[in-house]
């Protein structure tokens, strides 16, 4: 396209999100899937006609990307939104979320597998489940056991039915401590959930609240005991992403891991495959967030392309891990927590190096690079913080500059306590010292700008999926013709 120069890979990711959204609107028409049918029956054909030797057919990556298009639509309509059917009687579910308590009620994600699994059929449900007047530890990995009936989540009676559709919830649990029984689960559950209540040990005994609390959940994702006007704060100083783990915490564990491995010596190539087993146990031990799984997975594909040689296009990675996420799931296309982590990489891939070339002059690269890459992100993530949230924290361009230096040597600084701490206790206690001030410094400067008030709008009277995909659009657009411009430029130099 002259005009729009979008790879391949660019153009599926946004036809096959334009294509879900599309779909959800009409799913409930006896026809839809019959027109998917007919449009890659005649894509088929064409393709079949290309193939028997008559190369003049013009569209050959229309055909394909046609058939691509359709073929992940009937899948997805076959298959990502329908769920298994639990049935009645007694049924088992494995906790697959971090249990939250509040009182003495406990609620939690759990995945019921289908008992008769057929190849188009999903082979399991989410759960969400609640459980009153319960008091004993439910752990991610345990078994629940239970027969009482599922009731189906209605998606439009409430924004929290419509948030449990978007993370793939189809069902809702609601029992009493003598409905349920609780089993412990094996040993690859229970290691995580022993490091875990290591770290938030280790952290409590040597370092202060709520700093130690922050550092748990720095670690770990776990951010049931931090105090509410901390999470507050870092909400309005446009903070937030650093309490939920992200792809700057892996970020971080893919830096210390390079590092630790130029120190023992290995090579480039060798450095670039063993990256991957730190990437995978964090990955696991995180578990399943969105914003993880798509870091992980350009991670991934990223040490594939540098080991294939290839040329490494960020974009190219982020549509191939978009994709990928979209036909597992459709409804993350609906999940403000997914929407929130693709919008900031692509405001930091694709935004933030042309706020950097604009930005030249004498303030420090670093500080250009900060400044770029906040920018962009908060740029590109307005749409939904405006949406779903109805707040929008412009002063997170600045707070960011601040807070994520303190956050990765922080982050660093635990992890030495950590590995310390049963080995050399008193170094131990000298370094929590010194983490304890810089997490107090951290806290105080999320507070300071947190008194700059966001823009919040009370009542969003526009239907908020649509406005999302019309800036998605707009931001494919200009995506589009910026490497247009690129690449017209190129030639004429």
């Amino acid at each position: 396209m002259k005009i729009l120069k979008l790879t391949p890979l660019e153009a599926a990711s946004a036809l096959l999100a334009i294509g879900i959204f599309l779909y959800d609107r009409i799913m409930t028409r006896v026809y839809c899937r019959s027109i998917l049918y007919a449009v890659l029956f005649i894509a088929l054909i064409g393709f079949l006609f290309y193939l028997l030797g008559r190369r003049s057919l013009k569209g050959l990556k229309t055909l394909i990307l046609t058939i691509f298009f359709t073929t992940c639509l009937i899948f997805i309509s076959l298959y990502g939104y329908r769920s298994a059917d639990p049935g009645s009687g007694s049924k088992s579910a494995r906790v697959v979320g971090i249990p939250v308590y509040n009182r003495n009620r406990v609620s939690f994600t759990a995945r019921v597998n289908n008992p008769k699994k057929f190849l188009w059929k999903p082979r399991s449900t989410e759960v969400w489940v609640i459980i009153n007047d319960f008091n004993s530890p439910v752990e991610r990995g345990d078994w629940i056991k239970f027969t009482r009936d599922l009731k189906p989540i209605d998606r439009y009676s409430s924004y929290y039915g419509e948030y449990l559709f978007s993370r793939g919830i189809n069902y809702t649990l609601n029992a009493k401590k003598n409905e349920v029984e609780v089993i412990k689960g094996n040993w690859y559950y229970r290691l995580i959930n022993s490091s875990k209540a290591y770290i938030e040990r280790v952290n409590d005994r040597l370092i202060s609240y709520p700093q130690s609390a922050f550092l748990t959940s720095l670690l770990t994702g776990d951010r049931s005991n931090l105090p509410e006007s901390l999470k507050d704060s870092f909400i309005r100083s446009g903070s937030f992403h650093i309490l939920a783990v992200s792809g700057m915490h892996l970020g971080f564990v893919v830096f210390l891991s390079i590092v630790v491995m130029k120190l023992i010596g290995l090579n480039h190539i060798v450095r670039t495959i063993v990256l991957v087993v730190p990437v995978l146990l964090y990955t696991v031990f995180i578990g399943n967030s969105p914003s993880i799984l798509r870091a992980a997975l350009m991670v991934f594909i990223g040490i594939i392309v540098y080991l294939l040689d290839r040329d490494r296009d960020y974009l190219n990675i982020l549509s191939a891990v978009f994709l990928i996420l979209l036909v597992v799931n459709p409804k993350n296309i609906f999940n403000p927590g997914f929407l929130l982590s693709f919008t900031a990489a692509f405001g930091i891939v694709f935004l933030a190096p042309l706020l950097y070339s604009m930005t030249a002059g004498p303030v420090p690269g670093y500080i250009r690079g900060l400044l770029s890459a906040s920018a962009g992100a908060v740029i590109y993530t307005f749409p939904v913080l405006i949406s779903y949230f109805k707040i929008f924290p412009y002063i997170s361009v600045l707070t960011n500059i601040f807070v994520i230096p303190l956050t990765m040597v922080a982050f660093f600084l635990d992890l030495i306590i950590i590995a310390l701490y049963g080995v050399f206790l008193p170094a131990a206690n000298i370094l929590a010292l010194c983490e304890d001030m810089v997490v107090k410094l951290l806290i105080r400067t999320g507070g300071l700008f947190s008194k700059i008030k966001p823009v919040k709008i009370k009542s969003f009277h526009f239907d908020k999926t649509l406005f999302i995909f019309a800036c998605f659009l707009l931001f494919i657009v200009l995506t589009g013709f910026a490497r247009s411009r690129r690449h017209i430029e190129t030639e004429e130099k």
